[in-house]
């Protein structure tokens, strides 16, 4: 083995992100959600967690926008609490673009192998 590369498995980063399994292919969303026990550990602490439409199932503490019905209109309830929504996840993705834009995770890897 090269260096840096000891204890790599496919599936597993090396040094310290080694220790939390990845999931390869088209796993994500509520899938990988659940595999990591990111649902249950939500539900079991009561943390309230803000999601996109792929959650919708997930239950628990998970708040989803609500879903117009088939040739019908969502109610002013619903709207409003979509606005909400959309209103407290607006400065997450616009930070998790930023950190994207930089580049940031490109370079991370190479420097844990180094390190």
């Amino acid at each position: 083995m090269g260096p840096g590369a000891e204890g790599h498995r496919r599936g597993e980063a090396p040094g310290e992100l080694g220790r939390c399994r990845l999931l390869l292919g088209r796993t994500h969303g509520l899938a990988a959600a659940r595999a990591h026990r990111i649902v249950r550990t939500c539900v079991r602490l009561r943390i309230r967690a803000l999601a996109y439409m792929a959650f919708t199932g997930a239950g628990g503490t998970f708040a989803v926008p609500a879903r117009r019905p088939p040739r019908k209109e969502l109610s002013t309830g619903q709207r409003s609490m979509n606005r909400a929504h959309a209103r407290l996840r607006h400065p997450v993705e616009r930070g998790v673009a930023t950190v994207k834009r930089w580049r940031i995770f490109r370079r991370a890897p190479a420097a844990v192998r180094t390190g």
